[in-house]
């Protein structure tokens, strides 16, 4: 995983176990706060922060703790983009933050109630913003959960805004579609020169479809690459963890749409900011 990633994915841990960390009253708490308009981004935002526990509290010689729902994420007023966000945090049409706490405590507490055991489970979700310029918006969304077996799970995803539009944007809007084949083929040579792989060297000990090289739709771009992300289970065990490929964009300007080259141009005039 490269230090991007990390770097984002250490912030979130953080976040968590700050909200996390609370002593449990036994009820249900909810924490909404702000962190005000953020200097030099284009949209404004505030960020909310929501946690549920289980009224299960659970007390050893050593701790006391309780199965919770915590979340964090980005609020605009801008109810397309705001949309996009309660989606990935619900996986719902309909669902908001509290009411998917609601099922995800009601399910925790039927378990208990109806199993006699108790151990904590965690549902954490946050949602932070990764570039914010004039014409678009990125996010990266982590979720972590742990219901019981061996180890919990964890996924991240990268979502694209574009704020002309006011929609989401896909590859598919930054890479002309007649252009992914050579796209795949680039990024194929690049993932094998990393794996250390000949260039017909099977694909077996991967997890893609039928042993054909594919990329994923998680992408998101940074000092001057071209990233996909491969989650857990996408290509390899969970032992082995996520994969990043990156590509420089160089490489695969010719292949992009004009509408992400503004967006990469935005966020490389960014970045020399800093």
């Amino acid at each position: 995983m490269n230090r991007f990633i990390l770097s984002a994915l250490g912030t979130i841990l953080a976040t968590t176990l700050a909200l996390s960390c609370q002593s449990p009253s036994g009820k249900k708490n909810t924490i909404n706060g702000s962190t005000g308009a953020v200097r030099a981004d284009t949209l404004t935002y505030t960020t909310e922060r929501y946690r549920q526990a289980s009224e299960h509290v659970i007390h050893t010689t050593e701790t006391t703790d309780t199965t919770a729902f915590v979340a964090s994420y980005p609020v605009f007023n801008e109810p397309a983009l705001d949309e996009i966000v309660r989606y990935a945090l619900t996986h719902s049409d309909t669902a908001d933050v509290a009411s998917a706490a609601d099922e995800f405590i009601a399910e925790y507490d039927q378990w208990v109630e109806e199993s006699g055991m108790a151990h904590t489970w965690y549902s954490v979700h946050s949602i932070a913003v990764q570039q914010n310029t004039p014409s678009y918006v990125a996010l990266i969304s982590d979720a972590q959960s742990y219901t019981g077996g061996a180890h919990g799970n964890y996924h991240t995803r990268f979502i694209h805004y574009d704020t002309g539009q006011k929609k989401e944007v896909l590859l598919t809007d930054w890479v002309r579609p007649e252009r992914m084949n050579e796209l795949t083929a680039i990024a194929e040579r690049i993932f094998r020169a990393d794996e250390g792989l000949t260039p017909d060297q099977a694909l077996d000990a991967y997890f893609f479809e039928d042993g054909h090289f594919s990329l994923p739709d998680n992408f998101y771009i940074a000092r001057g690459q071209l990233h996909f992300l491969y989650n857990i289970y996408e290509i390899r065990p969970y032992s082995e963890g996520q994969t990043t490929l990156s590509i420089p964009l160089g490489e695969v300007a010719h292949l992009m749409t004009d509408a992400a080259k503004q967006a990469q141009d935005e966020v490389s005039n960014k970045e020399n900011l800093l």
